[in-house]
């Protein structure tokens, strides 16, 4: 969790100080890709059926 939040932190950081369009786009992917891996596991830890296992 904390490693999304962080990938969080960074995408807006970079949002906000108007840093290059690829490297927002990259590291926007990379906090959704991590926010969904953990929504996937709380679903998982408390009963609910996460579509999917990677």
């Amino acid at each position: 969790m904390k490693q999304a939040i962080n990938a969080m932190k960074r995408y807006h950081e970079a949002k906000g100080l108007g840093g290059p369009a690829e490297e927002v786009a990259r590291l926007r992917l990379e906090a959704e890709s991590l926010t969904q891996v953990v929504s996937e596991y709380q679903q998982r830890a408390l009963g609910g059926d996460a579509a999917t296992r990677h």
